[in-house]
């Protein structure tokens, strides 16, 4: 699979053994050896890719912070994260603490390579239905890295315009309100919110997108992007 991963794992023994399996699964992984440096890479690589990593593979115990906390840090992040957590645990009252989280897919101690299989074959699928959703005829955006591509180049955007655009997107041939799109953008304070600054923020978003009627404006209700028809 050509996705980039990042693999947490402080156990030096098993962080090899682990390396040599998923390397026959993905051609690019990049590796921490505790949550701190884990989340710590997951950020430098945005910053330097203006993406996401594709999957983030770490184990649940490790110094400095654990993998549930790393996990509640890239979330707040990227809340679309895909993200694999590698346990000894398989009791459901402790799994569901991480389901509760976000987390749904688990790799078991010991391996078994049915498993791993069977969980990024699932990966693999959702990865897919989010890949490269076409906005227009040469326009295409990835909900699962949040990545958008112009005549495939890359448009770097900001969080906010990814926020955006994610919100639009995942509504095709809906109009979104004034309200919804200031809470996505500002959270709680909403009161940010107004179209002082929302207005020039998607002017500058369909200029980025090199589409001026891509964003739809449905006065004094909210904004659209309706669905592209071949």
């Amino acid at each position: 699979m050509s996705l980039k991963v990042l693999y947490v794992e402080d156990n030096t023994q098993h962080q090899k053994h682990s390396l040599e399996l998923f390397q026959k699964f993905f051609k690019k992984i990049d590796i921490a050896s505790n949550g701190k440096e884990g989340l710590d890479l997951y950020l430098k690589y945005y910053e330097t890719n203006n993406t996401y990593y594709d999957i983030v593979i770490s184990d649940m115990e490790m110094p400095l912070m654990n993998g549930i906390d790393m996990t509640k840090a890239i979330y707040e992040e990227n809340k679309e994260q895909i993200i694999v957590i590698i346990s000894a645990y398989n009791n459901p009252n402790y799994l569901i603490n991480f389901i509760n989280v976000g987390i749904y897919y688990f790799i078991l101690k010991p391996y078994n390579i049915n498993d791993i299989v069977d969980v990024f074959n699932k990966i693999k699928t959702k990865l897919d239905k989010n890949k490269n959703l076409q906005i227009s005829a040469d326009l295409f955006y990835s909900s699962s890295k949040m990545s958008v591509t112009y005549k495939n180049q890359h448009i770097p955007l900001t969080k906010k315009e990814h926020l955006l655009l994610d919100l639009l997107t995942k509504n095709i041939d809906n109009i979104i309100s004034y309200e919804i799109i200031y809470y996505t953008l500002w959270g709680a304070e909403t009161s940010k919110g107004n179209p002082k600054i929302l207005n020039p923020m998607i002017s500058k978003l369909k200029k980025k997108l090199k589409k001026d009627n891509i964003i739809q404006n449905i006065y004094g209700i909210g904004y659209k992007i309706s669905s592209y028809n071949a």
